[in-house]
């Protein structure tokens, strides 16, 4: 399947792939790269085509971050499903090729629904509503730890919202 394909018609990722190359190609045939030695000509390939493979992936990854589709919701490991959903979520993410950044979806969940005028609450006393604050984050403190502490891309992940 030799298709020559129009640079016009590849989306933005792509296309600087498309650029980096030629203007690789461009080097390489130029006077002064002419006159180096072949480990100078290797070093320089290697690492122009490093880059080049990075901008694939990149490339790649932006691809599939626009084809992703948005799921009505999720659960993750620790079993709360997370029906609020967040575009473009960003990661940045080191490869053999160098740095990347993946954009996702993010899912979160209503960590904290808190209604002033509810029947428990006798008043609008200002000493009720910061002990109901600080006693319903006390226990997501221990979650949002186990969060920071992941080290996995792997593991689902949620956010802390009030």
């Amino acid at each position: 399947m030799n298709q020559v394909r129009d640079i016009k018609n590849l989306n933005e990722g792509f296309r600087s792939v498309c650029h980096q190359f030629q203007a690789m190609i461009d080097q390489l045939r130029s006077d002064a790269t002419a006159q180096m030695e072949h480990d100078q000509v290797e070093i320089l390939i290697k690492k122009q085509g490093t880059e080049v493979m990075r901008l694939l992936l990149q490339g790649h990854l932006n691809e599939r971050c626009n084809g992703e589709q948005r799921m009505e919701s999720f659960q993750g490991a620790d079993g709360t499903v997370r029906t609020r959903c967040r575009e473009n979520c960003e990661r940045n993410l080191m490869t053999e090729f160098g740095q990347v950044v993946v954009r996702r979806k993010g899912y979160s969940a209503k960590v904290l629904s808190l209604t002033i005028f509810d029947s428990e609450s006798p008043s609008l006393d200002e000493d009720v509503l910061p002990h109901k604050l600080v006693g319903a984050c006390e226990g997501r403190r221990e979650y949002f730890s186990s969060l920071v502490s992941r080290r996995s891309f792997q593991q689902p992940h949620g956010s802390c919202s009030i």
